[in-house]
């Protein structure tokens, strides 16, 4: 398999990544956002963090598809003919 759909299948299940967790974060800001959440609660001690570490894998999945489009964008098309072929 070349390296260009390598790239766009990285793109792909990146993206699938992105769709989850912005459900996830939705779903989590609805449970919070639900039946006033207050300090003695147990969803309160964990829905902060969860939000946190969400919000955390969002940046991340959108530096990791800038880096990928950047790779795929770079690399050789599969027509381009390498030059060790042409010797």
């Amino acid at each position: 398999m070349l390296a260009t759909e390598h790239a766009a299948r990285l793109l792909s299940r990146l993206t699938v990544i992105v769709q989850a967790v912005d459900d996830a974060l939705q779903a989590v800001e609805a449970v919070d956002e639900a039946g006033g959440v207050t300090a003695g609660e147990e969803r309160a001690r964990w829905l902060p963090g969860i939000k946190t570490s969400l919000r955390r894998i969002e940046v991340e999945c959108a530096e990791l598809r800038y880096a990928a489009l950047e790779l795929r964008d770079g690399l050789p098309s599969s027509e381009t003919l390498q030059p060790r072929l042409l010797e």
